[in-house]
């Protein structure tokens, strides 16, 4: 890299090094991000109704908690360096297994699988990626680097789907997109190896004999706890605008290659505009307006887009008979994409600064616990909302949106309140390294 270049993406010439190597492997997991996600949901709706999503939601959850739970349990018995190998040969060799499967059965329940696996497997995947990131980088390297570091997913996700729509026309099946996954993610072990041996992910620390806590005794502490339940509105909202989203969308597209060459186009695009926004407004957005704004942003932009749909879908209809659908259709559309780049682009990276003010000791426990099994926990109780409001007859489409809205007003609540605590947390924090 010049000097130049180090310069324009603010990387230290002692960083450049681990900088690259967490790029390329971001890359990977982006690709495996988006092969596995576009070929989980077009399979997934080719052969289920829209209906089945919350109770495939439900399963997932569960599958998380489980997988997510055993992670952050390894994690304090395994050196770190093992487990982040072993957790990518797990991936990989799940994503593979689904493929082959279908060399023995083309059951729906196996499609049903594939949709439940593609969550967990993310998050386990994000999990290793930023345990890595942040046993190397302190908290004032964060803020320069984990949205450029976080880009290189985005950029590999951009690569992988906007190629889907091409491969689907020249023959390629939906399901081998499970494959590029598995590849991509031995790939990412590749450059693992090289980060193991380069850099120390091992370091011990010495701590206090309570220092093995679990989830229960985590929340007691108030900034935790309002990490988890920002954590849970999060996703609440993003599972509902996803569910919204793939009903009218199935409508809309009918037909399956029509709508996995729509939803590959579709994911290329949000993880175009989610790229941009993260290289090149927020640094801007954090250096100007800082923290807060970060992690306000999303529910506020949310609400607005929600009342919107509400707006139209109560007005000019929200089913596909309906002459206002076209525009229901496009703004449901819009707050997904708004929803799925503001999370990737400003949460998440926010997020990570705001582990990097707990107490050492505990900040990799917090961390794999609150992006693991309460994201997970999130997901379940998501999909068992999503499932029993789905029971009522009397619920519709449009109902979704009006729920949304109080889901997103506790967001703007919970977010307040959790950047009071980051800034005792971190007051604390700066207070004990004097």
């Amino acid at each position: 890299m010049s000097k130049d270049l180090l310069a324009a993406l603010n990387i230290e010439k002692s960083e450049k090094t681990s900088v690259f190597l967490f790029l390329i492997q971001s890359v990977f997991l982006g690709i495996f991000y988006g092969a596995f996600d576009v070929g989980a949901h077009a399979l997934f709706l080719s052969v289920y109704p829209a209906s089945m999503i919350p109770k495939a939601y439900v399963i997932s959850g569960i599958v998380g908690i489980i997988i997510t739970t055993l992670y952050a349990r390894i994690q304090n018995r395994l050196p770190f360096s093992s487990l982040a190998i072993i957790n990518l040969l797990f991936i990989s060799a799940v994503a593979a297994f689904l493929r082959l499967a279908f060399s023995f059965t083309e059951s729906n329940w196996l499609i049903f699988l594939i949709f439940v696996m593609m969550g967990p497997l993310n998050i386990i995947a994000l999990l290793g990626f930023w345990g890595a990131v942040g046993r190397i980088f302190t908290l004032r390297q964060g803020k320069r680097l984990f949205g450029l570091i976080d880009s290189g997913q985005i950029f590999g996700a951009i690569l992988s789907t906007f190629a889907i729509p091409v491969l689907i026309a020249v023959g390629f099946q939906q399901k081998n997109l499970l494959f590029l996954s598995s590849i991509s993610i031995l790939c990412a072990l590749v450059v693992q190896f090289f980060i193991s041996g380069k850099y120390n992910l091992n370091k011990k620390i010495e701590v206090a004999p309570s220092k093995q806590k679990k989830l229960g005794d985590l929340l007691k502490n108030k900034y935790i706890l309002y990490m988890s339940l920002f954590v849970v509105l999060s996703m609440l909202a993003a599972f509902f605008i996803q569910y919204s989203f793939l009903t009218v969308t199935k409508e809309n597209y009918p037909d399956h290659d029509n709508l996995t060459k729509f939803l590959g186009a579709f994911t290329g695009s949000l993880l175009l505009f989610t790229f941009m926004f993260k290289t090149f407004v927020y640094s801007k957005l954090m250096k100007a307006y800082g923290l807060k704004v970060s992690i306000l942003i999303s529910s506020i932009l949310l609400g607005i887009f929600t009342v919107i749909a509400v707006l139209i879908g109560t007005f000019g209809g929200y089913t596909p008979a309906a002459s206002g659908f076209i525009f229901f259709f496009l703004i449901i559309a819009l707050t997904r994409l708004f929803s799925k780049a503001l999370k990737d682009s400003v949460e998440v990276p926010s997020f990570k600064i705001l582990y990097q003010s707990l107490k050492v000791e505990i900040r990799h426990n917090v961390q794999a616990y609150v992006d693991g099994t309460i994201n997970e926990i999130a997901a379940l109780s998501a999909g068992l909302l999503l499932a029993a409001l789905s029971l009522f007859e009397f619920f519709k489409l449009i109902h979704f949106s009006y729920s949304l809205i109080v889901i997103l007003l506790a967001w703007i609540f919970v977010a307040r309140k959790l950047y009071k605590e980051y800034q005792i947390s971190l007051q604390k924090s700066l207070a004990e390294y004097k």
